[in-house]
């Protein structure tokens, strides 16, 4: 279902108007946008790993003994 829903949204778009975005091209904004989100994805889990060793530092000095 997903994949045929992409299909149609990439013909309505290539249907809507002239395009002068070729294949290569097509292909690098591809890549740019997943380069962007496993950045993305690999920043919120450094966060995350961050903060979990904070509060272990936190309870570790601060925590019942």
């Amino acid at each position: 279902m997903g994949r045929a829903w992409l299909v149609a949204s990439a013909r309505g778009m290539k249907e809507s108007g002239p395009s002068n975005l070729t294949q290569t091209q097509i292909r690098k904004l591809s890549k740019t946008a997943l380069d962007s989100a496993e950045r993305r994805a690999s920043e919120e889990k450094r966060k995350e790993a961050e903060e979990s060793l904070r509060t272990v530092m936190y309870l570790s000095c601060w925590g019942p003994n």
